[in-house]
C-alpha cells in the first residue's frame, strides 16, 4: 500500500467507504471501531489525494456523506485486489492455523496503535 501512500487508518476509512459507502463519518467510525478525530484526519487527507468527496445532505450543510471518487474507486479496487492476492499468499505459505493466530496478533496490535 505504500506505493499509494496510504497508511492504515486511511486503507480502512477507504475500504468501507469502497465496500459499504457512502458513508458518513460516524458510520465508519463505528464499523471499525476508530476514533472519530482518527476519522477525521483519515478523511481529510483521502480528500486533499482526490479518492474521496463529502456529498453534503440537502437542506442541512451541516451533514454529508463520504463518498469515492473516480480516482478512489480505481485505487480502491486496485488496494483490494493487492490485498486479496497478499492475504492468499499468506494461506499458501503459512499452516492452517497460523493465518488465524496471525490475524488476531495484528487486531490486538492495531487496537493497541488505535488506544495511543
Amino acid at each position: 500500500m505504500s506505493c499509494y501512500d496510504i497508511g492504515c487508518t486511511d486503507w480502512r476509512v477507504l475500504f468501507n467507504i469502497g465496500q459499504y459507502g457512502p458513508l458518513s463519518a460516524v458510520h465508519v467510525s463505528q464499523r471499525t471501531s476508530i476514533e472519530k478525530t482518527k476519522i477525521s484526519r483519515a478523511v481529510q487527507r483521502l480528500v486533499t489525494q482526490g479518492w474521496v468527496e463529502r456529498i453534503y445532505v440537502e437542506g442541512d450543510r451541516r451533514r454529508h456523506e463520504l463518498a469515492l471518487t473516480a480516482e478512489g474507486r480505481s485505487n480502491f479496487l486496485s488496494l483490494r485486489q493487492q490485498a486479496a492476492l497478499f492475504n492468499k499468499t499468506l494461506e499458501t505459505r503459512l499452516a492452517k492455523g497460523s493465518v488465524a493466530a496471525l490475524i488476531e496478533q495484528r487486531q490486538h496490535l492495531e487496537a493497541d496503535t488505535e488506544s495511543d
